[in-house]
């Protein structure tokens, strides 16, 4: 018997172990979508306009449809998967304004709004094979363009506050990207470069591009780029940023995040204060800052230092010119997905970089091991540099891991989400009702080069007795949206008997746990039962066969919640009441059998009512499918072909 006072202390330490658990975790806030599966082949690709209803409700009802989405320009535009004809369906259901699987035409163009139109610009571009990438002299980085942040102060252990120092630990998951042009005022340097609306989405298309090639690299994944927007009006600076040093960024950097309303004595943290505001606004796992500073004008495309593209490891920021050192506007998508490498924690792999392969950096802590410094493999790989490994699609082994792309279990989820679940309850009784109490708490994926983190959050906890069908449980806190949640459900009183209940908790990358207890009641009436019976039907052929049934509940046991079927000792599998909604004491059933393979299969069936202590009697039946029947050869057929015999000659050496 659990008493009211050991009620508390189960939720005091629950309580303790998720303020720990918060120490260890970054914002979480529910992805749009969280899709584990493999996609259907039948899927279409297109953009899309909200429409009245709004931005919010356009993605929950793609994502509900079984669309996932790619990019988001919130909140003009998004470009998403989904199955066949999903763009037609959200049009008619007025969802969309605007859907297309191809290029915005130009006097479609005109009437959108300048965020949307550089959406349409971008999907544009992604529609367009990629040039860029085959120079037979691509100019070569310089030799520091990953840097390490100075604001951390020796971030080790615990992280203080994730949310702030730790902000693109591994590329999963959904990503806010800070897009910042800057735009020189002439009052402190002269003004030597001016943006203007073509080139703005001539960057802006490169980026988008740049992404998507990190998007299309992993599925498993599961990447969202999600897009604030400060690139279609740049934000004005005191300073003329590409002719001065790029060590000088802070001057200009500085003034930009506080144009934007995020002031600091460090320029680097202010930048940290700007991605976690857009993390939150956003609602995504990591965020970080695209700088893109205009050289149209200048000889050279560099800062006065010669450096024209850089990156800080694990963020905050990465800063680019416009024509890139010679790489150009077109190759701007290359340049980046370089540096997004280091943002999330890769190291450079060319000679120049003297990176070592002994390093070992990202989440993971792989090692740099397709270096040129002393590699273990030498082949084409984003963090070579250059143009061509992005054309070619080129990433090792060795930088997917830095960046968190590693499967060790082969599972088909990527170690720094495969976590393990705490999962803790107790079972008890208090003035004749039962109570669930507990905390299920995510632990994260460890590292050895980084504090533990994790993205995961729990989606889902049930309860079931005696391994009947899962119940619904509820947070603690009424909402279901953490790593870590407390539990706490009341039941009815328990029947007379010995009851095995089991809870599980469910995160958004697939990862359970399930924890048992039981509970003995000694006095109180015996339970009820729940029968199901069905008409026989002892043989089927290969075209099937249909049987048909009810499941009947006693009024005490409250109305059928569920009726499920399984066949050779399978998975129960939940069926549609006849009627399409459970509702009654008494609901029909209908299960149409195909597709079985010939021989003898045993198949059952089982209901659940509302009250969780009623036994589920189980029906059953054997049934046996026939083999196919042999097609009987009409006069006209063609005698079958006899087979020749076969004659082996003697290998002759000569």
């Amino acid at each position: 018997m659990l008493r009211r006072t050991s009620v508390r202390r189960v939720v005091g330490l629950a309580l303790i172990a998720l303020l720990a658990a918060s120490l260890l975790q970054p914002f979480l806030v529910a992805p749009a979508l969280a899709d584990s599966g493999p996609r259907p082949p039948a899927e279409t690709t297109a953009l899309y306009l909200p429409g009245p209803q709004g931005y919010t409700s356009l993605v929950q009802s793609l994502v509900s449809a079984g669309g996932r989405v790619l990019h988001e320009f919130p909140p003009d535009a998004l470009i998403a998967q989904g199955p066949a004809g999903l763009p037609g369906r959200l049009l008619a259901e007025g969802q969309a304004t605007y859907a297309t699987e191809a290029p915005v035409p130009d006097d479609t163009l005109a009437t959108l709004s300048p965020a949307a139109q550089l959406a349409a610009g971008a999907w544009a571009a992604l529609l367009t094979p990629d040039s860029a990438g085959f120079m037979t002299d691509s100019p070569e980085h310089p030799a520091g363009d990953a840097m390490f942040a100075s604001d951390t102060g020796g971030l080790t252990g615990l992280a203080l506050d994730p949310s702030l120092y730790q902000q693109s630990e591994f590329l999963i998951g959904r990503v806010a990207v800070n897009i910042v042009l800057v735009e020189s005022t002439g009052a402190v340097d002269p003004s030597a470069e001016n943006w203007s609306p073509a080139r703005q989405q001539q960057v802006f298309a490169q980026i988008v591009q740049g992404l998507e090639w990190w998007r299309a690299q992993e599925p498993r994944a599961q990447l969202q780029f999600v897009y604030d927007n400060h690139y279609s009006a740049p934000l004005p600076v005191s300073y003329e940023p590409v002719t001065r040093p790029h060590s000088e960024d802070r001057l200009w950097i500085s003034e930009s995040m506080q144009g934007l309303g995020f002031p600091h004595s460090s320029y680097i943290t202010a930048v940290r204060l700007y991605n976690r505001d857009s993390r939150e606004r956003l609602e995504t796992d990591w965020a970080f800052t695209i700088f893109v500073v205009d050289s149209l004008n200048d000889s050279d495309n560099r800062f006065a230092d010669g450096y024209f593209a850089y990156a800080y490891i694990h963020g905050p920021y990465m800063v680019m010119t416009y024509g890139n050192n010679g790489y150009g506007i077109d190759g701007m998508a290359g340049v980046l997905a370089h540096e997004v490498g280091h943002i999330f924690g890769a190291m450079d792999e060319y000679a120049g970089a003297g990176v070592p392969a002994t390093v070992r950096s990202g989440y993971l802590g792989v090692e740099n091991g397709n270096s040129q410094v002393g590699g273990i493999t030498d082949v084409g790989c984003i963090m070579r540099g250059g143009l061509t490994p992005y054309a070619l699609h080129q990433l090792c082994p060795y930088t997917a891991g830095q960046v968190g792309w590693r499967d060790s279990d082969g599972d088909g989820i990527l170690d720094p989400v495969d976590t393990s679940l705490d999962l803790q309850i107790s079972i008890g009784t208090y003035e004749d009702r039962v109570s669930i109490e507990g905390a299920a708490i995510e632990l994260p994926y460890p590292s050895s080069t980084r504090p533990p983190i994790t993205i995961n959050r729990l989606v889902r906890l049930d309860y079931r007795v005696n391994g009947g069908v899962w119940r619904p449980l509820s947070a603690a806190d009424g909402n279901l949206d953490s790593a870590a949640e407390l539990l706490s459900e009341t039941l009815p009183p328990a029947c007379r008997g010995d009851w095995q209940i089991e809870v599980r908790a469910l995160d958004n990358w697939g990862v359970s746990a399930v924890h048992a207890a039981t509970l003995s009641i000694a006095e109180g009436p015996s339970p009820a039962a729940i029968t199901v019976s069905a008409a026989f039907l002892p043989a089927i052929d290969e075209d099937g066969g249909t049987i048909e049934g009810v499941a009947v509940s006693p009024i005490e046991a409250g109305p059928v919640l569920a009726i499920q079927r399984r066949i050779d000792s399978g998975a129960w599998t939940e069926m549609d009441p006849g009627d399409g909604e459970y509702d009654g004491q008494t609901e029909s059933f209908s299960l149409t059998l195909s597709s079985l393979p010939p021989g003898e299969h045993a198949l059952q069936f089982r209901a659940a009512a509302a009250l969780p202590w009623a036994i589920s009697e189980v029906w059953e039946q054997s049934l046996t499918v026939s083999a196919p029947s042999e097609p009987t050869p009409s006069p006209s057929d063609p005698p079958p072909a006899q087979s020749l015999p076969v004659f082996y000659l003697p290998l002759v050496v000569s």
